[in-house]
Formats: C-alpha cells, structure tokens, sequence
C-alpha cells in the first residue's frame, strides 16, 4: 500500500490487543446460514455479527465471518473452503452508505487455517478467532493475505501481501504494508455524492479480478500475473490496476493455487487508527454510533465457475473432534473385542464346534429311527442326551417321520 504503512501496522498491532471485535467476539463459532454464491454449489457464513438472506450478507460493526463448506456451530479447521482464484474474477455488490470514516469493511482472502511446522492446524492466540493469520501476525500467527476491498464510504484500498519462503508449511515472515492502490489516488472517484465515479450514497459492484493460472498442478507451473480492481455503478466505471506487478505477486501464487479462504470482517474506532487507509479524505471523525451503521454485501459470484464440488476443503490436517471420537470408539471396540475372543478362545471355539455338529446333525436323517434325525441318537458326543430326544418325540407329529411332517 502507499501512504502511511507504519500507522497501519500500529493500529492493526493495537487493535489485535485490545479489540476482540476485529475478528469477532465469542470463543463459540455461530452459523449463520447458507450464502447464494453464484458459481458455487454450497457455501456457508460462519462467525459472528453478520445476519444471511439469500445472497445478501448484512454486516454489522465489530464482526468477523469466514466462508465454510458446512453449518456447524464450531470453528472446525477443515471446514474453511479454499477458493483457487487464478485466471478468476470475484464480482459483489457493496452499500457503505453507512459505513463512515474511520471504519473498515474489509472483504479479503487469507492462508486459514494458520499450520504448524509439520503441517498441522495451530490455533494461536485469538481463542474468539482460532486458526486465524494474516500479513500482520494478529492471533499471533502469518500467513499469505490479499486486501480485495478495506473500504468505507470515503474511500476504497485493495492491496496484496507476499510472505518469506519458508522451508516449513509455517510462515514466519510477511510484507505487513503490501502494495496496494487506493481511490484516494484519483481525484474526486469515490465518496459521497454524484460528482463522483462512484457515489458512495448508493449501491456498486466490485469486481477484482486475478490475472495467471494454475498450471499443470506441478511445483512451478502457475503463474500469478496481475491484479486488477474495477467498480461499476450506472453506467460509469472506476478500475484500480495494482501497482504489484508479477514479480511480487508470484511470492503469492502457492497459496493462490492452492485456494485461499475468503474472510469478511468490519472493524475501527478513533481517527489515528485509521488514517493509513482515509487519513486525506477524513478528519477525526469516530467509527461509531450512526457513522458505525450496517454495511450490505450481496451477490456475491465467481467467474468462470467451479466445477461440482468445487472449490475444495484444505484437508490433510487430521480428523475433527466428532471424527477422532468415532476413530477412538471404533478402534476401542474392535481392540476390545479381539481382547475377549483372544481371552475366551475356548469356549468360542467350542460353541463353534458344537453349532456345527448340530448342523450336521440335522441334516443327517435315521432311517433305522423312523427319520428322526441323528441329533437325538448321538454316538457317544454327550451333546444331545436321550432325554432330549424323548422330550422332542411328541414334537415329530403323527408319522414319527421328521421329514415327512415338515413337508
């Protein structure tokens, strides 16, 4: 981003310390519902202060909500869907109209779940936003991040964030600025009122759109290009091409092939803490009360679309908690019944035996009995006493033939 990068870092810094809202209040994850997402078959709103109809996500300050693939009231690292964005373009529509300076509504994709250095999920230090990362390590934790819209109604950022190489699946180091473009740069573009590009007053759409590929599938062969972001609104068209060229966004283009999750957050408070995004088209205005109103979200689409069952979970990380406990029980029960079969092997193995010398038995018909079967004149077997046989004689019917009075 240009302007006053160090600001920015501050404020996010101090935010993360002291504002559990920027993610969202509560330990316990909420699902919101489904979200209409064109060009995907399912996707869910999970967080909090956010309320769902259809396609449209009305957005509440002090909130934070992710896209996952399932409704379950738990933040569940293999439920954030991962959205592979090279070569397509993200369209919304977005009303700021009540979203005033020094606020943010951020719509924005990042690396979640944050990993560990052998690869599995960490949750680090936001217990109300577990498996969170960004560019700025809040909940302690870095990851790959591209700002598609930090926005209020006086001005509009998008801007990408690279991380170091890293040699484990754990990042360690990220460009916390980026490089960015914002609608301050051009005269009388975005705000309030109709001698602007887009007048903030009404409804727009955005459109970013992400130049590159993902190639073969082998190491080396996507490429990420550039980064391009255009609003519409009654026939006139403001675009932001981003000052990041191929070079720095191919330090991002792993996790973009890869599939990155789409986060939405609405956060701010005093003028300092924003300035490094409105500082030149704001005063000391304060993000709250009427200025702090709710910001809507709606038609969300992607083009071109994703195949069905597309985009993917991150997967590779391990059972959740309902699946370890199905695992436990499963290798539990079958450990414990081998355990008892092993322990009373004898007495199975006698009860084979004599299920099969029953079998046997009764299928083996006397002819010098009448047709009673062998099983009441046992040679010797102890299995089927003579008081057994008498006990069963007036069963045989009026014949005294076992055969004939079945048939």
């Amino acid at each position: 981003m240009t302007g006053s990068s160090g600001s920015r870092v501050m404020a996010r810094a101090r935010l993360a310390s002291s504002l559990l809202p920027l993610l969202g209040m509560r330990a316990a994850a909420t699902c919101q519902g489904e979200l209409a997402m064109g060009g995907v078959t399912k996707a869910y709103v999970t967080g909090d202060g956010v309320a769902i109809s259809g396609s449209k996500m009305v957005v509440s300050h002090n909130s934070g909500i992710s896209i996952t693939a399932s409704c379950v009231d738990d933040w569940d690292p293999n439920g954030f869907m991962h959205f592979p964005m090279l070569g397509r373009t993200l369209t919304y529509t977005a009303d700021l109209s009540k979203v005033g300076c020094g606020c943010n509504l951020a719509v924005y994709l990042i690396s979640e779940p944050a990993l560990d250095v052998t690869g599995n999920p960490t949750t680090g230090t936001c217990s109300y936003s577990p498996y969170y990362c960004d560019a700025n390590m809040v909940c302690g934790q870095w990851c790959p991040e591209l700002d598609i819209m930090e926005a209020n109604r006086m001005t509009l950022q998008a801007t990408p964030h690279k991380c170091d190489v890293s040699g484990s699946p754990m990042f360690n180091n990220c460009d916390r600025s980026g490089l960015g473009r914002n609608t301050k740069e051009v005269a009388n573009s975005f705000g309030i009122g109709a001698e602007h590009i887009i007048d903030t007053s009404l409804p727009f759409e955005v459109s970013t759109s992400f130049g590159g590929a993902n190639g073969s599938g082998a190491p080396g062969t996507a490429i990420f290009t550039s980064m391009k972001t255009t609003m519409r609104q009654a026939g006139r068209e403001l675009v932001l091409d981003n000052q990041a060229g191929a070079p720095y966004l191919q330090g991002m283009v792993d996790a973009m092939s890869k599939g990155m999750s789409i986060r939405v957050t609405y956060w701010g408070h005093d003028a300092g803490t924003m300035k490094w995004l409105d500082g030149s088209m704001c005063g000391e205005q304060v993000c709250s009360g009427v200025d702090a109103g709710e910001a809507i979200l709606s038609d969300f689409r992607i083009d071109p679309p994703y195949a069905p069952g597309s985009p993917c979970l991150p997967g590779g990380f391990g059972p959740n908690i309902g699946e370890k406990l199905f695992y436990f029980l499963l290798v539990g029960g079958c450990c414990l019944l081998g355990y008892l079969a092993f322990m009373h092997r004898a007495y199975w193995l006698a009860l084979l035996h004599q299920s099969l010398e029953r079998y046997t038995a009764y299928r083996e018909v006397d002819t010098q009995s009448g047709g009673v079967p062998n099983a009441y004149q046992p040679s010797n077997s102890g299995w089927f006493p003579q008081q057994m046989m008498e006990a069963q004689a007036p069963c045989l019917g009026p014949t005294g033939n076992w055969l004939a009075d079945r048939s």
